[in-house]
């Protein structure tokens, strides 16, 4: 009785859903309820999924494995196990976030204990954020060539280090962490401006956020390598601890973005016994600056490889002081515009740091294209 009851209940439904919106539709709802239950319920631990279910991150992951099998735990395997709903023999990338990165699948999963034990297989990335080129000749963009293999040749956009003054508001200073991240920003510095209205402190709530918030973008991105989030600093601090030197490139012309020398001298690469780090291009952004368009700068830019540093400076929303001012161009900065509009620090940032990265970048993509094998790290 009962199942007649349900029968002529189904019945009803189907006539009155057919009735209002055309015969079949019924039996298209049911037989897509049914192939869902299928897929997800029946079989789902025995199931293979034949597409990655994205990056985790494993800080620990080391090139000299002691064990093949991992053990992901805390908010990474409740990533795994409850968001991405992970299950026998799924398939995911380990990394960790230093460039190193396995090819990884599921063994077994807690769900209780919100453990999850992986079997990693075959190693994906030893070096992140860099493009490798095999069988390229004649590339000027190619600065390097790896020790073990002549063939295999490394090229990329140049590392980019942003040191900007965050603003006060908490949701704009994660709005540039994340999406600088995204677009592989090498380091973070935040500056200590005479005018800052906001210092971010190390280990502070804030600074923690920061952290979490990288590993989140990079997973994201699939960025294998995360930036480098780096001690608060002041103008005077930073160069006294960074030197800038004279990027020539084979197509620029014979002017130089430092300040002019009767004797131009190459870049010197930083020695052993130095603790100054070496930047190639020091970019700061002000609106009676040098067009960031112009043939001097982009040509530079297209030149440089992951050989390369390059470090940009946003100041506060009240701008630096002309004493931070005359120190940064007296110590090789150049001043340049992004239009005649005022904009926000984080649109600042933004739009500087995706012109250094994209002006090298287009420079490699159509070198790699001259090239008859190549992949993306």
């Amino acid at each position: 009785e009962i199942r007649l009851s349900l029968v002529g209940s189904e019945m009803c439904i189907r006539d009155s859903i057919n009735a209002e919106y055309g015969e079949g539709l019924h039996d298209m709802i049911v037989a897509g309820r049914r192939f869902s239950s299928s897929g997800v319920s029946k079989g789902r631990e025995n199931h293979v999924s034949s597409s990655s279910l994205g990056n985790f991150f494993v800080p620990s992951l080391e090139s000299k494995l002691t064990s093949k099998v991992i053990q992901l735990t805390g908010k990474e395997a409740q990533h795994l196990i409850k968001s991405k709903r992970a299950s026998l023999g799924s398939k995911l990338i380990c990394f960790n976030g230093k460039g190193l990165a396995y090819e990884a699948i599921v063994q077994k999963v807690d769900r209780i204990r919100n453990i999850a034990f992986v079997l990693l297989q075959q190693q994906v990335a030893s070096n992140s954020d860099i493009v490798e080129v095999s069988s390229v000749s004649n590339s000027k963009a190619i600065s390097s060539v790896a020790p073990s293999d002549s063939s295999s040749l490394t090229i990329g956009p140049p590392k980019v280090t942003l040191a900007v003054a965050f603003p006060k508001e908490g949701d704009r200073c994660d709005f540039i962490i994340e999406k600088c991240t995204e677009l592989g920003i090498s380091s973070i510095i935040p500056i200590k401006a005479q005018r800052s209205v906001s210092v971010v402190e190390v280990d502070s709530n804030k600074w923690k956020r920061f952290e979490r918030l990288i590993i989140a973008a990079a997973k994201q991105s699939q960025r294998l390598s995360l930036p480098q989030l780096e001690h608060p600093s002041s103008i005077k601090q930073l160069f006294t601890s960074f030197s800038i030197t004279s990027f020539t490139s084979p197509s620029s012309s014979s002017s130089s973005l430092s300040p002019p020398s009767s004797t131009p001298s190459p870049p010197t690469p930083p020695s052993s016994s130095s603790s100054m780090r070496q930047f190639d291009m020091c970019l700061v952004a002000q609106q009676d600056g040098i067009a960031i368009s112009s043939q001097e700068i982009s040509s530079q830019l297209r030149s440089m490889t992951s050989n390369n540093n390059v470090l940009i400076l946003i100041g506060p929303e009240g701008d630096f002081t002309a004493e931070e001012k005359q120190l940064m161009v007296s110590s090789g900065a150049t001043s340049v515009s992004l239009g005649s509009l005022r904009l926000r620090v984080e649109t600042a940032a933004l739009s500087l740091s995706s012109f250094c990265i994209l002006s090298s970048l287009h420079q490699h993509h159509q070198q790699l294209g001259n090239s008859s094998s190549h992949h993306l790290i």
